[in-house]
């Protein structure tokens, strides 16, 4: 049996901007847009096999509306990466991307990772200049992808490419190495609210009300 390696990742971005969508079509292999609002956050896990090591990434998909904002922060805390999921087709909200940066610098010093969704409704033109306008992110060291849920080969090229090299060079990456008989801590930063590290299901952990 593999070794894993557990690491911790968080979805965040503008309501409608395809978060939700982006987990549940990579798991189900086709795309799904029959997704709901997401309130509060929702929790899953992705595994990924990369040579001899298998890696168990927890997803904690959190909520875009305002309201749930203030929730923010309990998520972000010992993340080893933020994925800023952002609408390629909308330039408002590629405007606000340097909101997330700042809110999420705020709060945590993680590896962030900013996936430009819903590639597929551009013209060449218009990703062109749209790539001019992401090159300031790529120059301070933020990895981008250009990508599409209703594309497999584009969420397989993010989540096997993009997410897991980040995964994998994350410095302070808190991690637990699992074999057959005996389960080793790799590093003594461990996440306090550690998931269950069975093999769970999508699972809805949210919180209603006003905070």
């Amino acid at each position: 049996m593999k070794p894993t390696l557990t690491s911790k990742c968080v979805l965040c971005g503008d309501m409608g901007v395809g978060k939700t969508s982006m987990i549940q079509s990579y798991k189900l292999k086709h795309f799904s847009d029959s997704t709901t609002t997401t309130i509060g956050a929702e929790f899953c896990s992705i595994d990924i096999d990369f040579t001899n090591i298998h890696y168990r990434i927890h997803v904690w998909d959190t909520a875009g509306q305002e309201r749930f904002r203030c929730m923010m922060p309990l998520y972000y805390r010992s993340a080893d990466v933020v994925i800023i999921v952002t609408d390629s087709s909308n330039f408002n909200i590629i405007n606000r991307i340097d909101y997330w940066i700042e809110y999420i610098r705020n709060e945590t010093d993680c590896s962030i990772i900013i996936a430009v969704n819903k590639i597929d409704l551009l013209l060449e033109s218009e990703i062109t200049t749209l790539n001019d306008k992401l090159d300031s992110y790529r120059l301070n060291g933020i990895p981008i992808e250009l990508m599409s849920n209703k594309i497999p080969t584009s969420l397989n090229q993010f989540f096997k490419q993009s997410l897991l090299n980040v995964v994998k060079l994350k410095r302070s990456i808190s991690t637990q190495l699992i074999t057959d008989n005996e389960s080793m801590t790799m590093n003594v930063d461990l996440n306090d609210n550690n998931i269950d590290q069975n093999d769970r299901q999508w699972g809805l952990l949210s919180f209603i009300g006003q905070c």
